[in-house]
C-alpha cells in the first residue's frame, strides 16, 4: 500500500475551485496544502468576558455556555451553507472563516469581497435573530473584520480529530485587526478588499470600509445595483430565500 510521506521536503500548493465549503481538511497536510486568493473573516462577540462574569455571579453559566454554542453554530451555518465559505476554527467566542468566488483557475476578487461582505451582514442578521430568541445576551455586540489576499490552508499536528486546521497569511492577520478596530460592533473591511470592492458596497460601508450598523438588505441591494458581472447570482443565491430580510433559518431548526 502506498502512503503519503508527511516528512517529504517537496511541498505542493493547489488552487481550490470555489465554493470553499467543499474543502476536506482530512486531505490536507503541510506538504499538500491549498494556497489561493480569498477573503478571511473574523467575527467576534464584543462584551463576552463581562457577560460570562455576570453569568457566573448569577449562577447561570450553563445558559451562557449554551448560548455561545448556539451562536457559534449559527455563524458556521451562515458561512458554509449560505455563502459557500468554510470555517477554519472557533477561537473562544470568535469564528474564523474563509470565502471565495471564482472559477476553477482563478479567484474573482471583486465577487469574493462582495460575497464576504454579504456574509458579514448575514452574521449580523443571524446574531439579531439569536438575540430575539435567546435570553440574557442583549448586552453582546458583534464585530466582523475581513480582508482579501493569498492565503494557504492546511492541517498540522497529529492526524485525525486532534489535528489543527490552519489558514495564516497577511490577509488573515489583517482581518483580525479589522475586527478589533470595529469599536465594539459593526463590519470593517481591510485596504486590499476595499480596493476592489464594488462601488455599491462603498456606498454602504463608506470610504473607510466601516459601518457600525449594517443591514443585510442594504448590502444585498448594493451588490445587485452594481452594474457589473456582480449582478449575476453569487453562491449565496442558491441558499438565501427570496426575501433578503429573512436569510437565516438555522436557529429555528434547533
Amino acid at each position: 500500500m502506498v502512503t503519503n510521506d508527511l516528512t517529504s521536503p517537496d511541498f505542493n500548493f493547489a488552487f481550490k475551485q470555489p465554493p470553499l465549503s467543499e474543502i476536506d481538511y482530512s486531505q490536507l497536510y503541510p506538504s499538500k496544502s491549498i494556497r489561493m486568493p480569498l477573503v478571511s473573516l473574523f467575527a467576534d462577540l464584543s462584551g463576552y468576558t463581562k457577560f460570562i462574569d455576570e453569568a457566573v455571579s448569577k449562577g447561570s453559566i450553563q445558559d451562557a455556555v449554551r448560548a455561545l454554542f448556539v451562536i457559534r453554530q449559527e455563524f458556521q451555518n451562515v458561512a458554509e451553507a449560505d455563502f459557500g465559505g468554510r470555517k477554519v476554527r472557533f477561537i473562544g467566542d470568535c469564528i474564523h472563516a474563509l470565502v471565495a468566488e471564482g472559477s476553477g483557475k482563478s479567484t474573482d476578487e471583486a465577487k469574493s469581497v462582495a460575497t464576504a461582505t454579504q456574509c458579514a451582514a448575514g452574521f449580523h442578521a443571524s446574531f439579531d435573530l439569536c438575540k430575539s430568541m435567546l435570553e440574557g445576551i442583549e448586552s453582546l455586540e458583534l464585530a466582523v473584520g475581513l480582508e482579501l489576499g493569498p492565503t494557504p490552508i492546511s492541517r498540522i499536528g497529529i492526524r485525525g480529530e486532534r489535528s489543527v486546521r490552519v489558514a495564516s497569511s497577511k490577509a488573515t492577520s489583517e482581518s483580525e485587526k479589522m475586527q478589533r478596530e470595529c469599536n465594539g460592533g459593526g463590519v470593517k473591511i481591510g485596504p486590499d478588499a476595499l480596493r476592489v470592492a464594488p462601488k455599491g458596497l462603498i456606498d454602504v460601508l463608506g470610504d473607510q470600509g466601516y459601518a457600525r450598523d449594517i443591514d443585510y438588505d442594504d448590502v444585498s441591494a448594493s451588490i445587485l445595483a452594481t452594474p457589473t458581472e456582480l449582478s449575476q447570482p453569487l453562491y449565496a443565491r442558491a441558499h438565501v430565500p427570496a426575501e433578503p430580510s429573512q436569510p437565516r433559518a438555522h436557529l429555528a431548526k434547533k
